[in-house]
């Protein structure tokens, strides 16, 4: 079974579901900063469609990098 967590909701998908990637799925359409190249695809629910970022990449792709005040060798 694949897992989707949402904000409001969590959908149960087939585990063979494979989904769209983003890109293929919005062809011509500008994506926000960190859906390109991050592995986002969208899936067909009963709600409507559902955009998933493999876990733990939401995270990264939404926190800034860190800025070091250290001096760098």
């Amino acid at each position: 079974m694949r897992v989707i967590v949402t904000k409001h909701r969590i959908y149960e998908l087939a585990s063979d579901e494979q989904g769209v990637p983003v890109e293929q799925y919005f062809t011509g359409v500008t994506l926000p900063a960190p859906l390109p190249g991050s592995g986002a695809k969208v899936y067909d629910t009963a709600d409507g469609p559902v955009i998933a970022m493999p876990s733990g990449r939401a995270e990264r792709a939404a926190r800034k990098p860190r800025q070091s005040e250290k001096p760098q060798p």
